[in-house]
């Protein structure tokens, strides 16, 4: 990821510290937001459809994670198809870094945990539209940081083939 982030079609590679430390970070964040998705123990109760399809959410903050990821989704692949693979990775960063990591994970944790635990039902759309955007964005970046992606896939539950022999996802 450090090697092609923020490079331009023609022009010579820029590559330092800085860069790494940064991309290292992402890395990190990218674990654990898999780590916080993982860690839900209604996960396991969700079907393997619900999990491979958007969810269907009358929720704005579900709607909103998914219209994002779904420009995403047309953004990443439009750029990869044309060899632009450092605005690719850029746009992939920004989704996952600032849209669902610092705003949606954020937003969504209300309604997947209370200080009642033993009344309280997580909402099963939030937790499907979590799984969802989080499997659509390890596709994503799965060119980019190909051993961790596929490590954190392999601990998805339901996932039987390894991510690299998944299909790409299409805008839905």
């Amino acid at each position: 990821m450090a090697l092609i982030f923020g490079t331009a079609a023609g022009n010579d590679l820029s590559i330092g510290g800085e860069k790494i430390r940064s991309m290292r970070n992402f890395a990190n964040k990218v674990w654990n937001a898999a780590r916080f998705v993982l860690s839900q123990s209604n996960m396991d109760k969700i079907s393997v459809n619900q999990l491979s399809n958007p969810c269907e959410s009358s929720h704005p903050d579900d709607k909103w994670i998914l219209s994002e990821l779904d420009k995403t989704v047309e953004s990443v692949t439009k750029q990869i198809e044309t060899y632009h693979f450092g605005q690719a990775a850029e746009e992939i960063y920004e989704f996952f870094w600032h849209k669902f990591c610092d705003i949606y994970i954020e937003k969504v944790k209300p309604r997947i945990f209370s200080k009642d635990q033993e009344n309280f039902i997580p909402d099963q759309s939030a937790l499907c539209t979590l799984h969802f955007a989080l499997c659509t964005s390890l596709k994503l970046l799965h060119p980019f940081m190909p051993f961790i992606t596929e490590k954190i896939w392999s601990l998805l539950p339901n996932r039987k083939e390894p991510i690299i022999i998944s299909s790409w996802p299409e805008k839905f």
